[in-house]
C-alpha cells in the first residue's frame, strides 16, 4: 500500500514476524542476534507480543515485560537511529486475557517512554 503512494520515498517494509514467536524463543534462539540485529538502515520497528508469550512464558505476568525491556534495549543497542513502536495484540481469547496482555504492552511503552499504537479497538 505504501508504495501506491506516489508522493512517499521509497519504503522498504520487512515482517519478521514467525508463527508461534515469543520475545524468548526470539532472543534465546539466536534468531535476533542472526536476523533483527543485523539489519541496515532501520527507520521504523513495529513490535507487537504477548499472545505466544501468555500461552507459552512461565510467570507471565512478571516475566513478559523483563523479556519486552530486553528485547528494546537490544533494539536501541543495534538500531539506535530506529522508532520502536510497541503495539497491543489484536482481540483474541477471551476479553479478559487480551486486556491483561495489552495492559503490561502499555505498561512497557510508558516505562520505556516509547509510543504506544493500539491496533485492539480496530478488531
Amino acid at each position: 500500500l505504501l508504495a501506491e503512494e506516489k508522493d512517499l520515498p521509497p519504503t522498504n517494509v520487512i515482517n519478521l514476524g514467525l508463527s508461534g514467536e515469543y520475545i524468548q524463543r526470539l532472543l534465546d534462539s539466536g534468531r535476533y542476534d542472526k536476523v533483527v540485529s543485523k539489519l541496515p538502515g532501520i527507520d521504523y520497528v513495529l513490535i507487537r507480543y504477548g499472545l505466544n508469550d501468555n500461552a507459552r512464558r512461565e510467570n507471565f505476568v512478571e516475566n513478559f515485560p523483563k523479556d519486552y525491556h530486553e528485547l528494546i534495549a537490544r533494539l536501541k543497542k543495534d538500531h539506535p537511529q530506529a522508532e520502536l513502536i510497541v503495539m497491543t495484540v489484536i482481540p483474541y481469547g477471551d476479553e479478559a486475557t487480551s486486556q491483561k496482555i495489552n495492559g503490561l504492552n502499555e505498561q512497557v511503552a510508558k516505562t520505556e517512554n516509547l509510543p504506544l499504537f493500539d491496533i485492539y479497538p480496530r478488531y
